[in-house]
């Protein structure tokens, strides 16, 4: 509940959290190899971390430039999804109901009278 939509000042914030959710799932590691391998195919002789910075610098523009194809697992389909990347809205929601109990987000939940321990 409270749901509203921000455009954060800092997309580039948004952008990292991007690349590392992508580096955190097991269905990208094949194109996250993949994308190395060209970095290291195409930059003779740079540093290792030159090379890293790079590919995190280049990976979400060269994965949404990859024809991917629509798929038909759920994996797939996934891949495809997060390919285009993080939108430039972000939602957020002020009260959260978990199984029946309602909780606010920090601020919402000091302007109340009655307190959720900080939840």
């Amino acid at each position: 509940m409270g749901k509203k939509t921000l455009l954060p000042n800092d997309y580039n914030t948004v952008l990292e959290a991007h690349h590392s959710v992508l580096h955190q799932l097991l269905i990208m590691e094949p194109l996250i190899n993949q994308h190395i391998k060209e970095v290291h195919k195409h930059n003779h002789g740079y540093t290792e971390d030159w090379l890293m910075k790079e590919h995190k610098n280049r990976f979400t523009s060269w994965l949404r430039e990859h024809d991917i194809p629509n798929g038909e697992t759920l994996e797939e389909r996934t891949i495809k999804v997060l390919a285009f990347g993080p939108s430039r809205q972000v939602r957020t929601w002020q009260t959260y109901d978990i199984s029946g109990f309602k909780f606010y987000t920090k601020s919402m939940d000091e302007k109340s009278m009655a307190q959720n321990s900080g939840v």
